[in-house]
């Protein structure tokens, strides 16, 4: 049994209520540690939800403590970079994802920019670019089209 994600599962509400501090309760429970790789026995360890912040539906890797961090939180880490996507960006911009890592600033500046603009990723490292290239997953869940305003 892993105790980590037991504990984190059973503090999920709270998690996702907290409005700040979230992560912090995650490494309290013993699932914020960047170095842990005990996550990789986790049950469940592939998980999909919603997250608002986005507005859009994600697959995480828990064994990742990126994913651990989405996941419990409920929502993506990074609000001030989400603040300049939806402040700078306009339907039918193009936005250049260099160093995209596993792509959620690609989403929401997929949804920013609207079918009629154009989005772009580039991940030069090996085990992020597959993390990436498998978030062709986020594309169908998000219902991005191919061509223009896709990723």
């Amino acid at each position: 049994m892993h105790l980590k994600s037991l504990a984190c599962d059973v503090m999920l509400p709270v998690m996702r209520a907290l409005p700040r501090g979230s992560v912090r309760l995650l490494s309290m429970l013993g699932g914020g540690d960047q170095r842990d790789g005990s996550w990789i026995d986790a049950p469940r360890r592939f998980r999909t939800f919603h997250d608002r912040s986005l507005e859009a539906t994600v697959h995480v890797d828990l064994a990742d403590w990126r994913g651990r961090w989405h996941y419990y939180p409920g929502r993506y880490y990074d609000p001030i970079n989400q603040i300049l996507i939806r402040r700078l960006l306009r339907p039918g911009d193009t936005y250049i994802d260099v160093g995209a890592n596993v792509g959620m600033h690609t989403l929401l500046a997929s949804r920013t920019v609207g079918p009629a603009g154009r989005t772009y990723s580039f991940e030069p490292h090996p085990d992020n670019f597959r993390r990436l290239t498998e978030r062709q997953r986020h594309v169908q869940l998000f219902g991005i089209p191919d061509g223009p305003g896709g990723s």
